[in-house]
C-alpha cells in the first residue's frame, strides 16, 4: 500500500484534485468579465482599495484611472501574472460567484470517496498550491460533491515559497509538527514532486489523463 507508513498527506490542487481547465476556462474568464464591475462598486471597500492601490503601484503609476487599472488587471488575468493584488481580487470575485450559486468547483469523481477513506485511517490532510489558501478554501467549500473543508488539516500557498524548492515543504512539515519522512505529497508536477523528495517527503504523481506506471497513478483510489 503507498500510504503504509505515512501519516500525512500533502496534495496539489490544480491538475490533481481539480480538473486544470476548470482555473483556466471558468475561473480566470469569470474573473475577467466582472472585474470592472467589481472595482466600480467594491472599489472604495476597506478590504478592496488598498490592492488597488498596490495594484497601481505595481504598474508604475498611482494616478490611474480605474479604467485603465481593469484594462491591465485583465491583461494579468491574461497572462495568468501572479501578483499579489490581482491575485486576491480574484478570489473575492469568485468568493460572490460562488456564494451566488453561479460557480461550483468540479473536483474529481475520486477526491471525496478517498479524503473520507484517508482521514478514517488517521491521516492529517493538507493542501499546498499556488492558489491563494482563500481561494483554496473556496473551491473545497462550494464543491459539485459539498463541503470538503471538513476533511482538510492545513492549508499552504506560495507565501511558504515554490512548490519547486525542497525548502518549502521542509517548512510546511515543520509548520504542521510533523517529519518530512511522515508525508506523502500527490502532485501532477513532476518537478514539484522531485523538490519534495528531496526534502525527504515520499512522492507519487498524479497523471489525470495520462497512465499509470512505476510512481505515477491515474486515480486516488490507487493510493
Amino acid at each position: 500500500m503507498v500510504l503504509m507508513g505515512c501519516q500525512a498527506v500533502l496534495m496539489d490542487l490544480e491538475g490533481t484534485l481539480l480538473p486544470v481547465t476548470y482555473v483556466r476556462q471558468t475561473l480566470f474568464p469569470y474573473a475577467r468579465t466582472h472585474m470592472a464591475a467589481f472595482v466600480a462598486e467594491r472599489g472604495d471597500r476597506e478590504d478592496v482599495w488598498p490592492l488597488l492601490k498596490e495594484a497601481r503601484r505595481l504598474l508604475g503609476d498611482p494616478a490611474m484611472t480605474d479604467d485603465a487599472l481593469v484594462k491591465e488587471m485583465e491583461r494579468w488575468i491574461d497572462e495568468d501574472r501572479k501578483y499579489a493584488p490581482l491575485k486576491l481580487i480574484q478570489t473575492m470575485i469568485w468568493e460572490e460567484g460562488y456564494c451566488s450559486g453561479e460557480l461550483q468547483a468540479p473536483f474529481y469523481g475520486d477526491v471525496r470517496g478517498c479524503f473520507q477513506r484517508w482521514r478514517e485511517a488517521g491521516l492529517n490532510l493538507y493542501i499546498f498550491s499556488a492558489c491563494a489558501v482563500r481561494a483554496q478554501k473556496l473551491h473545497l467549500a462550494f464543491s459539485a460533491d459539498g463541503d470538503l473543508c471538513t476533511f482538510i488539516s492545513g492549508h499552504f500557498d506560495i507565501r511558504f515559497g515554490s512548490k519547486k524548492e525542497p525548502l518549502s515543504y521542509a517548512k510546511i512539515a515543520q509548520a504542521t509538527g510533523h517529519q518530512v519522512g511522515d508525508f506523502l505529497f500527490l502532485s501532477d508536477d513532476a518537478e514539484e514532486l522531485d523538490a519534495a523528495i528531496a526534502a525527504g517527503f515520499a512522492g507519487l504523481r498524479v497523471a489525470r489523463d495520462g497512465q499509470a506506471g512505476p510512481g505515477v497513478v491515474v486515480s486516488l483510489c490507487a493510493v
